[in-house]
């Protein structure tokens, strides 16, 4: 859920352009801030533009693709389908609004700029602009948006609908069936495999369980990281299941566990593949079986097991190999930033007896406005470019209770966090920000 949240506040912060743009004095009198009229302008309440406007310039527009790195950001799309959209309001009289999650931003615009002002600080930043037959494009260096004119149906809809705020949009969501039913099909002949945006996966094959009188199916599958984030299976795709038609509930097996079954969140580097495990339970005496990976908007893949005739597990096990140059990303990584910073990294052992790492991490609140280390970042261990499963121990430090604590603007606090370790492979401690690019960290050593 806070993988979602922060992908679509990504998107908004790219979106208005708050790290972008140059620097321009606040306008003398900001736009009402609330929700737009698009159809009608009201009395002009800034001072004439410096530069005349584009003919037909002048509208309510709509939200069409967000340009990230010079492509589009092929997330919008799926966010699009949630309900997820932005609208720009640009007046005869130079003034306007930004609607994002329901809430205007106000703006003001000229023939060559538009100028976006933050409500809490006043500081603003202008961003140019092109105009031509109903489109609006705004870009800088490779990132922005564009634009096309609302159709007088959706002008109509908007006004008498109004915008889908965050929480709108967030529970609207079936988070189990987010899609349409998964297509039937026959038993698949072997493995099936797809690239499904940036990842490599391949479905291998199933198998059944018997635990406490219920029937469970296990089915492998196998996920490389192409991106150029780190990131998981399960944070990157979704799965489900069906039988006969009808979605299957997720399962979990005690008893006879295997090793994938807890990959499903593992973090892995760019490059890394790793094999995962989700389980169903499902009806012996029922037909196909359908197991499906796949994002909010795409089809996916899809494997269909017979359940009188299961693959199996595959012949051979997974396991992580030693990587020494598995930590080579961090090199360029500060081991401070914003005036956070990790403050030392100690070893020892975990409630289980296993041996572990502690993190110690000094937060200082750079926002505008009293914040936790959980709300500005996410904390990876990684050793051989596989992340680390978080510890437990009998005995807690004070820090580790610090992590959902609001601190004041420009105040510290320390953080702590333990990891199980695999073996003796160094450890990549990165500490990076949930919006925008902000990250520090190092690489440190177990002891032996």
């Amino acid at each position: 859920m806070k993988k979602i949240i922060a992908s679509i506040l990504v998107l908004s912060l790219l979106l208005i352009l708050a790290a972008c743009g140059s620097s321009a004095p606040a306008p003398s009198a900001a736009p009402a801030t609330e929700t737009p009229a698009p159809t009608e302008a009201p009395a002009p309440t800034s001072e004439p533009t410096p530069s005349p406007a584009p003919d037909g310039a002048a509208g309510s527009y709509k939200l069409t693709a967000v340009i990230e790195d010079g492509k589009e950001n092929e997330d919008f799309a799926s966010m699009a389908e949630m309900g997820f959209t932005f609208h720009l309001f640009l007046r005869e009289d130079g003034s306007g609004e930004m609607e994002m999650f329901g809430q205007p931003i106000p703006l003001t615009w000229d023939g060559s700029s538009i100028t976006i002002t933050d409500a809490e600080s006043g500081e603003s930043n202008a961003v140019g602009y092109s105009y031509a037959n109903g489109e609006l494009s705004m870009e800088f260096e490779g990132s922005g948006m564009r634009f096309v004119k609302m159709t007088a149906e959706e002008i109509a809809d908007y006004e008498a609908n109004g915008p889908m705020s965050l929480e709108d949009i967030l529970g609207s969501i079936d988070w189990e069936n987010t899609d349409s039913e998964i297509p039937t099909g026959e038993p698949s002949d072997g493995p099936v495999s797809a690239t499904i945006r940036d990842y490599d996966v391949s479905i291998l094959g199933a198998e059944s369980i018997e635990e406490d009188g219920e029937h469970l199916v296990r089915f492998y599958y196998e996920f490389t990281n192409n991106s150029k984030e780190i990131t998981s299976a399960g944070s990157a795709l979704m799965t489900d299941a069906a039988q006969d038609g009808t979605s299957l509930e997720s399962g979990w097996i005690y008893e006879s566990s295997v090793p994938e079954d807890d990959f499903v969140y593992t973090n892995i580097l760019p490059g890394k593949t790793i094999r995962c495990a989700q389980s169903y339970n499902y009806n012996p005496e029922g037909g196909t079986l359908a197991f499906r990976l796949r994002e909010f908007s795409d089809a996916g893949l899809v494997y269909y097991a017979d359940p009188h005739d299961f693959s199996g597990a595959p012949a051979e096990s997974f396991s992580i190999a030693p990587d020494s140059d598995a930590v080579s990303f961090m090199e360029n990584v500060p081991e401070s930033a914003e005036g956070s910073s990790i403050t030392r990294c100690e070893f020892g052992k975990n409630g289980d007896g296993n041996p572990m790492i502690r993190v110690y991490i000094h937060y200082v609140n750079a926002e505008k406005k009293e914040s936790s280390f959980y709300s500005k970042y996410s904390v990876y261990a990684l050793q051989d470019g596989y992340s680390l499963n978080s510890s437990w121990t009998e005995e807690t430090v004070p820090e580790e209770e610090n992590l959902f604590t609001d601190i004041p603007v420009g105040e510290g606090i320390d953080c702590a966090f333990t990891f199980t370790l695999r073996g003796n492979s160094p450890v990549a401690v990165l500490v990076k920000a949930d919006l925008g690019d902000v990250q520090f960290g190092q690489v440190v050593t177990p002891e032996a």
